[in-house]
């Protein structure tokens, strides 16, 4: 059996898996952190999942993950919850638990992501042998490249924006140019309508836009 390894990833899980008697191929994932047969699967902890929230970056790493020819699997270990304390170094602002599931929606309906949650990184260690087990030890020495499309993060936030209704093309590279989307998604209610584009208000496509993710239905471009 071997298991793809991003070398990014610390060391102990692959000490961990050895001792289960996994072979562990330690190589460079340009998306996910590891390849068990034909399922990618994306190791965050509950603090980094977090992070990666406040500043949008989730939005990216999961339309990389949906943009491979594997099964994409989002594993999240030691879940952070609202009541935690938040480190200074991501104290931008609290992660509620409505947005939190809001994110875990949207990452299983709109991008096909399936997402599983660990209390530990033992128990994530018994999922990938598991995993691997019910793949008849069929893991295989990595195809480390994900399915090229050319599209960059910049990319990535002009399809979200341009997936809602009334936001064209020339609206959304006018609002990128001003925002990121995590300041649209967490601008105060009151603030929405101050933004116009070519002096037209589009507060209503805002909220939409706001609406949209926080149900889970991004649409797919």
């Amino acid at each position: 059996m071997v298991i793809v390894m991003d070398r990014r990833e610390p060391n102990r899980i692959a000490e961990k898996l050895s001792a289960k008697g996994v072979e562990v191929y330690i190589g460079s994932l340009d998306v996910g952190d590891y390849v068990v047969g034909n399922v990618l699967v994306e190791r965050k902890k509950g603090l980094d999942l977090h992070h990666s929230i406040v500043d949008g970056r989730v939005w990216d790493e999961l339309y990389r993950m949906k943009n491979t020819d594997m099964k994409p699997c989002l594993a999240i270990v030691e879940p952070f919850k609202e009541s935690d304390n938040v480190p200074d170094w991501v104290k931008v602002r609290s992660v509620t638990t409505e947005e939190y599931t809001s994110v875990v929606a949207t990452a299983i309906v709109s991008f096909g992501v399936s997402v599983v949650t660990f209390d530990s990184d033992d128990e994530f260690v018994l999922f990938l042998k598991s995993l691997d087990g019910r793949l008849g030890g069929r893991s295989r020495k990595p195809v480390l490249k994900s399915k090229k499309s050319g599209k960059t993060i910049d990319d990535v936030k002009f399809d979200i924006l341009t997936s809602v209704p009334g936001i064209g093309s020339r609206t959304a590279t006018e609002l990128l140019k001003r925002y990121s989307i995590a300041d649209i998604l967490n601008m105060p209610e009151h603030e929405l309508d101050t933004v116009k584009v070519s002096g037209r208000s589009i507060g209503k496509q805002l909220r939409l836009l706001r609406e949209v993710v926080s149900d889970g239905g991004l649409q797919k471009n």
